[in-house]
């Protein structure tokens, strides 16, 4: 069976390989599109319903709103915090527990539930709370969290340097639940508010989701952020060693770049990151929907796995940096955030659903149209998820033709945006623009 998989998968590509082969244009923004001014979208006030409101699917009738105070030690890597948030029993079942996902660096040391402690168990990433009743469908909890903890010295989502400390996947966030109420999912999380106030001492900035809004004190600065309608909340704390240089169009989308002065020296780098990141945010503005954020960070530390992209800010490595090699990560990254951020999805249990989407259109931004279909070709032998997922959407673009695969594209999103998106719900769009579900099923590992 697998060797005929594999054979139905080669004709299917070498037919659309031959298509294109004559196809060697790069696909790079038009003069016209290259002077087009994206326009930006604030929602002041989310929506708790199930309907739609402009072309927007808010398929999650419960937003969380989480309110925190952090206070932040920097030469110590010293952080401690209180989180407080309603939360909705949004299954069928009465629960006797309530989930939340939080990292291994942070430490619960005191849980209140409706202003009585709560007894509590934490994992290694996830947090177990234990109700005193019965909580009915439709009931709520307002709970607030303590923690605290030492960020290491480490090139990974929550790590820190000499001169920074970044905190993406940080905030501990309620955790979705099975429909019966069983179990807890911790790759997803419902897109959510937040209003933050972090403390660092006076000779720290603070970059965030949402922007940040500072007043400096002799010796401390309070830094405010208020995001909506985010899966996750991130940001730095940058020493004095930090500068920044940034873009901004004339509708006030602005990509600001936060970089280590020894950077400096290297302007061409830095302008590099800036272009690409405005010429991304262009081109899905046009190719998806309106940038779902007025103002998108880009934040200089040190990664192992080179960029992080979170809901309006992005850790980029320095090594991408000084090689130059900023493009493709920086254009993925840009992607996620709309699929992603935006539309949700299960990126563990269906990485095509993100990584394979967001993968593609990278790829397909860079690539001219002969490069892409070399590229597809080389996957269609292998058996790697995350390459066949980025297949799939090279397939349904070659079958459905450039400019039905964006419509297409414009379709999932608007169902899906502010929800958490299924393979089903994929097929379900793409069966409307002619594609079979067998063939969807045929080329997903």
């Amino acid at each position: 069976m697998k060797n005929v998989r594999k054979i139905t998968l080669l004709a299917v590509l070498v037919m659309l390989f031959v298509s294109c082969s004559t196809e060697v244009e790069q696909r790079r923004p038009t003069d016209e599109f290259a002077n087009k001014v994206p326009e930006v979208v604030i929602i002041e006030e989310p929506s708790t319903s199930n309907s739609h409101e402009n072309g927007v699917n808010f398929a999650n009738s419960f937003i969380p709103s989480y309110f925190l105070d952090l206070e932040i030690d920097p030469l110590n890597r010293w952080v401690s915090g209180v989180l407080r948030v309603e939360f909705v029993n949004t299954s069928r079942s009465n629960l006797s527990r309530v989930y939340f996902r939080v990292p291994e660096n942070v430490e619960i040391t005191g849980v209140n539930v409706d202003s009585h402690q709560s007894d509590f168990y934490q994992g290694n990433d996830f947090l177990r709370l234990y109700l005193e009743n019965f909580l009915a469908p439709e009931g709520t909890l307002d709970i607030s969290l303590v923690f605290e903890g030492r960020v290491a010295h480490a090139s990974t989502p929550v790590g820190a340097s000499g001169n920074a400390l970044w905190f993406g996947g940080f905030v501990p966030m309620l955790a979705m639940l099975t429909a019966d109420g069983s179990s807890p999912n911790l790759n997803v999380t419902w897109a959510s508010n937040f209003l933050v106030n972090i403390v660092t001492p006076s000779d720290y900035t603070v970059a965030a989701t949402g922007g940040v809004a500072s007043v400096q004190g002799a010796d401390f600065a309070s830094h405010s952020a208020d995001a909506m309608l985010v899966r996750d909340f991130a940001f730095v704390v940058m020493s004095e060693n930090y500068n920044t240089r940034s873009i901004a169009t004339a509708e006030g989308v602005s990509v600001v770049l936060h970089y280590n002065t020894r950077m400096e020296h290297d302007v061409s780098a830095l302008d590099a990151v800036l272009e690409n990141a405005y010429a991304a945010l262009m081109h899905f503005d046009r190719l998806i929907a309106p940038s779902p954020q007025n103002r998108l960070e880009l934040v200089e530390v040190s990664l192992s796995e080179g960029l992080q992209s979170f809901p309006g800010i992005i850790f980029v490595d320095t090594g991408l940096l000084r090689m130059h090699e900023t493009q493709f990560y920086m254009v993925r990254g840009i992607a996620q955030q709309w699929f992603g951020n935006v539309l949700g999805a299960n990126s563990a249990a269906e990485p095509w659903l993100t990584y394979g989407l967001t993968e593609f259109l990278a790829l397909d931004f860079i690539l001219t149209r002969a490069e892409l279909s070399e590229n597809m070709m080389e996957v269609v032998e292998g058996e790697n998820v995350r390459d066949r997922s980025v297949l799939l959407f090279y397939v349904l673009q070659r079958e459905m033709g450039i400019n039905v695969f964006e419509e297409f594209l414009q379709a999932y999103y608007n169902r899906q945006a502010f929800g958490i998106a299924t393979t089903a719900d994929l097929i379900a769009v793409a069966e409307e623009f002619g594609i079979r579900a067998d063939l969807i099923r045929e080329i997903m590992p």
